[in-house]
């Protein structure tokens, strides 16, 4: 969009290692997220967010975006 990852970030209202660290690995605030999509010209993505089918349990729909974690010593 021809500006930064500091000019997204301070437009989105977040800092940039929380904008970084999105982009890593994916966590992020919902309030966070949805900030940055206006910034990105993005909320319409947001319209019909996840896709359901009536062959999938609502377990199945979460357990898909689920990811394994490990435990750290």
């Amino acid at each position: 969009m021809g500006f930064t990852q500091q000019a997204a970030a301070d437009r989105a209202g977040m800092s940039l290692s929380s904008l970084k660290r999105f982009e890593r690995s994916g966590d992020i605030a919902l309030a966070s997220l949805l900030r940055l999509a206006v910034v990105l010209d993005a909320l319409d993505d947001f319209e019909h967010p996840f896709e359901l089918s009536e062959d999938r349990t609502l377990d199945e729909v979460l357990a898909h975006g689920q990811r394994k974690r490990g435990w750290r010593s």
